[in-house]
């Protein structure tokens, strides 16, 4: 899989584990939080400046809700 950010920033990976992780090694402010941690800054971020809600349940969905929001393109 695919994506790229709002920022101009290409994520692969192989799973939605995978492709979350990937995007929170991508920054240097949040490569060491735990991946809840992250989640939870993430969806902050996106209530702030895109007015926008993450309710994830699983690694499918947030990335799904990540799309859907406009937060990741997807590539492939």
């Amino acid at each position: 899989m695919k994506f790229l950010t709002t920022k101009g920033k290409i994520i692969t990976g192989d799973s939605p584990q995978e492709i979350l992780e990937n995007l929170k090694n991508s920054s240097p402010y949040d490569r060491k939080k735990k991946m809840d941690k992250y989640l939870e800054t993430l969806s902050s971020r996106i209530r702030l400046y895109d007015r926008a809600e993450i309710k994830g349940y699983g690694h499918v969905e947030i990335l799904m809700q990540l799309e859907e929001v406009g937060f990741l393109l997807r590539l492939e």
